[in-house]
């Protein structure tokens, strides 16, 4: 069981650590802030004239039925394609330094969860826009709770990918590959209401589906659905443990590897 002193020490080293990816990745930039909005801003306005100007698809509010599901999708893949690298990109650390090796792919995680956090403003001046309202008292739980969920299920898969990619260094094209798929089998230029009630099962096996699908109920309604709610903590548990099996009989390997 862990002591109070190694939880504090573990949030040390945590926070070292996040600042360190948060300094790197801003380092000899200018518009650091724009830079992380500018991806999903550009995705949906691709989407936005391929899907409702030529398509003319039936979704009202479309621009910001996008951002709602493509900031939480694009801090996801961020999180995993960093995850993916976290290992192998501190390689001297590794075998310098005893410490808990799955804090890298988690500093990666929080330091886009931080980007996550400061896109928030974008969504509520588009609800503004399309006189929506801007805050709900829901907000109070259900923000934090789907900030958790996304931290542990980008943590996981970062976990998953950083670990493997440390032993099989093609897994980051896999990785690349496994992103694009997700973006279109996940509801975000789409709805679920577009799926044949059929096929809606299969959907679920998307991790992805049931947290895009209650970001947007959040921000639309503040509410959740308790189908997404109860699928998506199956989800966090399914890969939690899957990432934790393969990081433990992986992780005696990783200094000599690095």
């Amino acid at each position: 069981m862990l002591s109070l002193t190694k939880i504090k020490n573990l949030l040390d080293i945590l926070i070292i650590l996040t600042k360190k990816e948060l300094v790197v990745k801003y380092k000899g930039t200018y518009f650091g802030y724009i830079w992380s909005i500018a991806h999903p801003l550009m995705l949906a306005i691709v989407f936005y004239i391929g899907f409702k100007i030529v398509m003319k698809v039936n979704i009202p509010d479309y621009t910001l039925f996008l951002l709602t599901a493509l900031f939480p999708w694009q801090s996801f893949v961020n999180s995993v394609i960093s995850g993916t690298w976290s290992f192998v990109m501190n390689a001297s650390l590794i075998k310098k330094m005893n410490f808990p090796k799955f804090l890298l792919p988690l500093s990666n995680v929080l330091v886009d969860m931080y980007h996550l956090v400061i896109s928030l403003p974008i969504i509520i001046i588009m609800l503004i826009i399309y006189h929506k309202q801007p805050f709900h008292l829901s907000w109070i739980i259900f923000l934090p709770l789907l900030f958790l969920f996304q931290t542990i299920l980008s943590f996981s898969f970062a976990l998953i990918f950083g670990t493997l990619n440390l032993f099989y260094r093609d897994i980051d094209r896999l990785v690349s590959l496994l992103m694009t798929l997700i973006m279109y089998i996940s509801p975000i230029f789409y709805s679920m209401e577009f799926v044949p009630e059929h096929l809606k099962k299969f959907f679920y096996l998307n991790p992805l589906v049931p947290l895009i699908n209650m970001w947007r109920d959040v921000f639309y309604y503040g509410t959740i659905n308790e189908i997404d709610l109860v699928a998506c903590i199956l989800h966090i548990i399914f890969w939690g443990i899957i990432a934790f099996l393969i990081y433990k009989k992986f992780e005696i390997y990783f200094a000599e590897r690095s």
